[in-house]
């Protein structure tokens, strides 16, 4: 028994990653995978001068944009100078067309910032991230069933500035209690830990 396409290709259909042929007794089974337009054709089974055909007809469901937001980065925290990927995925059929803006002003393609879309996923690439590249960017997608959007942060890392003078509160024979202020500016990050420097002291006689 052979499974072959008819009548616009006529030949054995081999198994493959795609295509899955299964056998149960005196049943055969044809499996395809990721049907595309190329596959509406009509399938036959011959067993010796047994034969059967079937049409298959693929239609397309159009479905409006759909950002994956569990798999959303919403912050990016990035040193100055370095690159960066912003990178949306999302499901569409048909494909989306896709428009990035910052902080309300659409972003234009240039040698530095460089948007792409795939079949799953739209990502905007900025090449040594300059101070006037933070803000909240907004991704849109849209085709001619709906449109979807989704909002990002870009950070720029600093260096936090220094804190606060240490003032004493406490002080007994074996510990001493400093207290200080936060720093002005935490370097866009919140700070996590302090490190604490200290020399014996020195007796004037």
């Amino acid at each position: 028994m052979v499974l072959c396409l008819s009548p616009r290709k006529g030949k054995e259909l081999k198994p493959s990653d795609r295509h899955i042929i299964t056998e149960d007794g005196t049943v055969r089974k044809l499996i395809i995978k990721k049907v595309t337009l190329d596959d509406q054709t009509d399938y036959s089974c011959v067993a010796i001068n047994v034969k059967t055909s079937s049409k298959l007809k693929v239609e397309i469901i159009e479905t409006a944009p759909k950002i994956n937001i569990e798999a959303l980065q919403k912050v990016y925290k990035v040193n100055k100078g370095d690159d960066v990927n912003i990178s949306v995925k999302y499901s569409s059929t048909p494909s989306p067309t896709d428009e990035w803006s910052v902080n309300g002003k659409v972003v234009k393609k240039s040698k530095r910032i460089i948007p792409a879309l795939t079949e799953e996923s739209a990502s905007l690439t900025i090449k040594k991230v300059e101070d006037t590249d933070v803000g909240t960017y907004t991704i849109r997608l849209k085709n001619n069933c709906g449109e979807a959007s989704a909002e990002l942060t870009l950070i720029i890392m600093e260096a936090p500035s220094q804190p606060g003078s240490p003032e004493v509160i406490e002080v007994t024979d074996i510990t001493i209690t400093l207290h200080w202020k936060a720093p002005e500016s935490d370097g866009n990050s919140p700070i996590t830990n302090y490190i604490l420097e200290y020399h014996d002291r020195e007796d004037v006689f």
